[in-house]
């Protein structure tokens, strides 16, 4: 069937899907190619309970918006609890002073009441207005 406008296959798309038809007609006669088969995927298994696996990324950075080469270009913390992140590194908390090795946002500063929920000094709505 001729189309009304030409098409240009940019992608090569076209064969990729005349490959999965022509694979999954080999597939389906009885027998045939069987031992081809691909191997299943590896599991990934779930680390022992109470152990936690080392972040691969930065949360902060990640939290914050930032692209994911940079997020995932270093981690939050090292193996002894020290910032690792260099943009944190950067931040003084405002209410303790911490920075560097230490550092920490105001919502994970020790001086932090422990019912503290948000960055806002006092209720808002979820249009960000502030409720009377």
């Amino acid at each position: 069937r001729q189309l009304p406008w030409p098409i240009k296959d940019y992608f090569q798309l076209a064969r990729v899907v005349q490959e999965m038809r022509w694979r999954s007609a080999r597939s389906s006669w009885p027998g045939a190619f069987a031992d081809q088969a691909p191997p299943p995927p590896p599991r990934k298994e779930a680390p022992p309970a109470g152990v936690s696996r080392p972040a691969r990324h930065c949360a902060f950075c990640k939290h914050n918006g930032e692209s994911r080469a940079i997020y995932a270009s270093h981690a939050l913390k090292d193996s002894a609890g020290r910032v690792q992140c260099p943009i944190l590194r950067n931040y003084t908390c405002p209410q303790c002073g911490a920075s560097q090795d230490r550092a920490h946002t105001r919502k994970f500063c020790p001086l932090t009441n422990k019912g503290y929920t948000s960055v806002y000094s006092c209720v808002r709505n979820s249009a960000g207005k502030k409720r009377i």
